[in-house]
């Protein structure tokens, strides 16, 4: 779904812990994605997040974030558009939040919209109907992520995730004809290692493995290597046959507060991949 997926884990992950703007004191984040793919498919996969969230630090004990995004994707005449409320308990397994295991849910409802009018056979299919149905239904999702910090300072993060657990069946109707469709579940494995040199100077090896029932596995791995307080450079490569590159800056705006900005591009080296085309996105995220 997305590139720069460890800039936005919560919407993969609504147990995921943001625990490195959590080690420099910052505790509210807002922030917003947007992705282009197969630009040269005329109804191609587009998607546009908008989410925030904010950790609430206690002295001992469990400690929670709470959040919410809004997400919207459109890929040929189908669209979604899904709006959630996160809520995480994250349990200190450490002192000084060297270690945590954190649950969580992202609570909301999808609305599913069906364009059937830019079918050209849609007036001879018995199942089908000339109209612009939509099908709204409740949905939940939930996750768990393990944080351990070294004594080196180096960060080892892992979740698991099933992201969407209702709203899988979706009916649409007009006055006198139905048809159904049914999304399948999608199950989701992430991993980070930080290998820090300096307090600003890193290196974070990720990989994002996705399930989904008679699909092949798909895999992620990455490399974002943060040189500078202000700048990185990232590669990677999925196995369906797809290039990763990222650049990012990070832009001061007081003497704690800061907006991350970056851009990956997604060349794809597969049969199709003059056809289908490039992929592009851009993200901001605001952590204060």
């Amino acid at each position: 779904m997305f590139t720069q997926y460890t800039e936005y884990g919560a919407l993969i992950n609504p147990g995921s812990l943001p625990i490195q703007s959590i080690n420099q004191g910052l505790y509210k984040s807002v922030g917003v994605s947007y992705r282009d793919q197969w630009i040269q498919l005329p109804d191609r996969p587009r998607t546009m997040a908008i989410r925030a969230e904010k950790f609430i630090p206690k002295s001992k004990g469990t400690e929670l974030i709470i959040g919410g995004f809004l997400l919207h994707d459109k890929i040929g005449i189908f669209s979604t558009t899904e709006l959630k409320t996160r809520i995480a308990t994250t349990f200190r397994l450490a002192k000084n939040r060297k270690r945590h295991l954190t649950v969580g849910l992202n609570l909301g409802i999808g609305i599913y919209r069906a364009d059937l009018t830019k079918i050209p056979y849609v007036g001879e299919d018995p199942n089908l109907f000339r109209a612009k149905p939509n099908t709204v239904s409740p949905d939940l999702g939930i996750g768990f992520s393990f944080h351990n910090t070294f004594a080196n300072e180096d960060i080892f993060i892992v979740g698991l995730a099933m992201p969407q657990l209702f709203g899988l069946d979706r009916t649409f109707t007009n006055s006198d004809k139905t048809f159904d469709l049914t999304a399948v579940p999608h199950f989701y494995l992430t991993t980070s290692y930080f290998k820090y040199f300096s307090r600003d100077t890193y290196i974070e090896f990720s990989g994002w493995l996705k399930q989904v029932k008679n699909v092949p596995l798909n895999l992620d791995l990455n490399v974002r290597y943060m040189f500078t307080a202000n700048l990185w450079l990232g590669a990677g490569i999925n196995t369906g046959g797809i290039i990763h590159t990222e650049v990012g800056v990070v832009l001061q705006t007081s003497a704690e507060n800061y907006v991350k900005v970056g851009y990956s591009f997604n060349p794809t080296f597969s049969d199709h991949s003059v056809l289908f085309g490039t992929t592009h996105e851009l993200n901001l995220n605001y952590n204060f």
